[in-house]
């Protein structure tokens, strides 16, 4: 399972620290590692890359527009989180 964020590494892992959440991820990859935002699918493929799974057997879960195209982008399915 990986977090695909496009916040600062040293803000998102310390949010992921703080909430003891950092353990449940075996990946993290955020803007500082790609360079490019969403919806830029950047974050995911790499993220998939660094998982050594397909880009199409990857599920996201996404809480923005510009998060749900960067997914459609990577031929990943997407959750909008918002409609739960």
């Amino acid at each position: 399972m990986a977090v695909a964020s496009g916040g600062s590494k040293e803000i998102v892992k310390a949010s992921l620290q703080v909430l003891g959440l950092t353990p449940l991820f075996d990946t993290i990859v955020t803007f500082d590692d790609v360079g490019e935002a969403k919806p830029k699918p950047d974050l995911f493929l790499e993220a998939a890359k660094r998982l050594n799974i397909p880009n199409e057997l990857c599920l996201v879960f996404e809480d923005s527009v510009q998060g749900i195209e960067a997914a459609s982008r990577a031929n990943m399915p997407c959750c909008d989180i918002r409609k739960l």
